[in-house]
């Protein structure tokens, strides 16, 4: 199951970077799925619930930036048994401003019942220390 988990991971950052809402919520979201968000994207709640929690949190996060730029890169993904963890590279161009981003922040991603819980992390290093692989 776990590495069902990697994969349903990685589909979810293509459908997003693809811009597609609605494969993403019917991929990625379920009545349980949780974000909790670690800080690395200003302007976020604390905690995205549910599929209208998703839909929030998808618009928040996509609002300041020039879609056609945004893109989530995998740098790392490891399957955890329960647990995956995603350290990622957000490129994007700022909607207004023109500028271009790059930002680190990671996802631990627990998988239970069918549901994903994500707790995010605004470095690497952080998350890594969360599940035990501080390097």
């Amino acid at each position: 199951m776990s590495q069902e988990n990697v994969e349903r991971w990685r589909r979810g950052v293509e459908a997003w970077n693809r811009g597609a809402l609605d494969e993403w919520l019917d991929d990625a979201v379920t009545p349980g799925w949780e974000l909790v968000t670690g800080g690395a994207f200003p302007g976020l709640a604390p905690v995205y619930r549910g599929r209208e929690g998703a839909i929030e949190m998808w618009s928040a996060l996509r609002g300041p930036w020039d879609n056609q730029g945004l893109h989530i890169e995998i740098e790392r993904i490891e399957d955890l048994g329960e647990s995956v963890l995603a350290l990622a590279t957000m490129r994007a161009r700022g909607s207004k401003s023109g500028v271009d981003v790059a930002i680190k922040w990671a996802h631990v991603i627990t998988f239970r019942s069918g549901d994903q819980h994500i707790r995010s992390y605004a470095n690497w290093d952080a998350a890594l220390e969360a599940v035990g692989l501080k390097e």
